[in-house]
């Protein structure tokens, strides 16, 4: 085999493992819009019953993220090039590693709805760095120019909040999911 085409190949292999991780993302995505969702409707139903709230109510319980194509690839992301890679790893190791089957025991009602809460908050900054990376993994397949690094994005988003306030954080996050939409189609009622 040739150079040319060595290096060819190197280069399908490379866009196979973009698209394969972008897809898997945007099944994540949903996955997590889902499990926003449910934790929303669990966070309401504690609300309307207040400390009275049945105890099985105020578990804690990780959802079952799905990674296959990351786990079977961890290996080979260095094909991405460094930056991309290392913005693959950040945005997974949020999602790997967790014990789905595991569940706490009830606790406090206060405790749970604060910790219910702040995970809603972070499942939508996580949202905001899955639409960034599956940005950069289009564009690396397809030949466009690349976003830029991860980090650089939340500097960027950390100076919008300090200029819009924390108040308009949802006019933000609304920015956000219609990014993903317009990236990844529909994250809403239907499987991506």
């Amino acid at each position: 085999m040739n150079v040319a085409a060595k290096r060819q190949e190197e280069k399908d292999k490379a866009n196979s493992l973009a698209f394969g991780l972008a897809a898997e993302l945007s099944v994540l995505a949903h996955d997590i819009e889902r499990a926003s969702e449910m934790k929303r409707v669990v966070a309401d139903i504690v609300r309307k019953f207040g400390p009275r709230a049945d105890k099985e109510l105020l578990r804690l319980q990780a959802p079952r993220w799905r990674t296959a194509i990351y786990d079977a690839n961890i290996n080979s992301l260095g094909v991405l090039g460094p930056s991309i890679a290392g913005d693959i790893y950040l945005v997974y190791s949020k999602f790997t590693g967790i014990n789905p089957a595991a569940r706490s025991e009830p606790v406090e009602y206060e405790t749970f709805l604060r910790l219910t809460d702040s995970t809603i908050q972070e499942y939508l900054g996580d949202m905001q760095d899955i639409t960034h990376v599956h940005k950069r993994l289009m564009t690396f397949a397809s030949g466009k120019p690349d976003p830029g690094p991860l980090w650089a994005t939340e500097k960027a988003r950390k100076k919008r909040e300090a200029q819009f306030g924390k108040e308009n954080a949802d006019k933000l996050i609304d920015f956000y999911s219609r990014g993903l939409e317009s990236e990844m189609g529909p994250t809403s009622n239907k499987m991506v």
